[in-house]
């Protein structure tokens, strides 16, 4: 029974243990597959299995570049706000999203205007001015129809002149009449201004931000939001002090890149320690200043050892390759790659040129390193 199970188990896993047969190009008996070094041991067989190939780190002229941080701005001239001319309550703003484009003129925002509190209480104060008028004038209504009334009796026994008693009657009217421009002066006064104040776009281009909420209670000269106008922004480019320039840039995006220009070398270290260039894009990729962007500075040809991207493993420890020591035996190797160009990346440290290096089947390599390690610790 147990023969028959380590024939089963010879049968399943390919590794364990050596075929009766072994092939004819199999000059390596290789009892252990891995060595005290880390180095894989594999046969003809299982070499073309896993379909290893191998090639050597090649010498080519390859472009440095270094991805850096950098922040858009707008250039002189290009930014509009959006300002309020009166005090006023909020009760529009737009629903379409920032980065919209609007027309020069074009209604943004809205407001109803609204009292200081100055005008509210010169308000209340006239509209007490007016009710303290509005009662005298009462009183003296009654009075005058209380004489009106008396000049008619008197003049219609002819004991006062028709005079008189038309007199009286124009002053009995006049008070009614002025009771009467009294009430509507009270009852036309607002206790607020009516109807919506818009604030239009002073420019054409896109609605860079909004920065009030609809309820908001604004001053006079208050800044609402921005409209930048369409075209190439500026980015500010945060680099190390003494970092060389780049001989050009490019300004990443969502989708695509946009060529970009130096416009200024910093000419300071900020409090961060590090400097600040300024590039100007080539073409407008519609960037609204304020946002973060990842900027390649790339630096002139150089002579550097690349690989293809295929031959690196990521690893919880880095990024390893597996150099060809013979031709059945394998080790690892830590390295460390920057940029990728045209699918080989540069090699900053761990490999010389001319070392063979597995690029295709390094992912299986590793399993088998890791299965063999395993094997050895039971």
């Amino acid at each position: 029974m147990r023969r028959f199970a380590a024939v089963f188990v010879c049968a399943v896993h390919l590794h364990g243990c050596a075929p009766l047969n072994r092939d004819e190009h199999d000059t390596e008996s290789a009892p252990h597959r891995l060595g005290l070094d880390g180095s894989v041991r594999l046969r003809d067989r299982e070499i073309r299995a896993l379909g290893l190939r191998v090639a050597p780190a090649a010498t080519t002229d390859f472009d440095l570049v270094e991805e850096r941080m950098g922040r858009v701005v707008a250039r002189p001239g290009d930014e509009a706000l959006l300002a309020s001319a009166i005090e006023g309550r909020v009760v529009y703003v737009p629903t379409t999203p920032i980065g919209s484009r609007v027309a020069n003129g074009e209604r943004v925002i809205g407001l109803a205007p609204v009292l200081t509190a100055g005008e509210q209480v010169s308000l209340t104060l006239q509209s007490s001015d007016l009710r303290g008028q509005l009662a005298a004038a009462e009183q003296e209504l009654t009075l005058r129809r209380a004489a009106a009334e008396r000049a008619r009796t008197l003049a219609s026994a002819v004991i006062v002149s028709q005079q008189t008693r038309e007199e009286a009657e124009t002053l009995e009217a006049t008070t009614t009449a002025h009771i009467e421009a009294l009430h509507r002066q009270l009852a036309g006064r607002p206790s607020q201004p009516r109807g919506v104040v818009w604030v239009t776009a002073p420019i054409e281009g896109s609605l860079a931000s909004i920065d009030v909420v609809v309820g908001a209670v604004v001053a006079p000269g208050t800044s609402l939001g921005r409209i930048v106008h369409l075209g190439p922004r500026f980015v500010d480019v945060i680099v190390p002090p003494f970092a060389a320039v780049g001989s050009r840039y490019e300004i990443v995006g969502d989708r695509s890149s946009v060529a970009a220009m130096l416009v200024a070398r910093g000419a300071s270290v900020g409090p961060s320690g590090m400097r600040v260039d300024r590039v100007a894009e080539l073409a407008d990729s519609g960037l609204l200043p304020g946002l973060s962007v990842a900027v390649r500075v790339v630096h002139a040809s150089a002579a550097s050892v690349t690989i293809p991207t295929t031959a690196v493993v990521g690893t919880d420890a880095g990024d390893v390759v597996y150099v060809e020591r013979t031709r059945h035996e394998f080790v690892e190797r830590g390295v460390q790659v920057s940029n990728e160009e045209a699918g080989r990346v540069r090699v900053e440290s761990g490999l010389v040129a001319g070392e063979r290096v597995v690029v295709v089947g390094a992912l299986g390599l590793r399993g088998e390193r890791l299965r063999a390690a395993l094997g050895a610790a039971e």
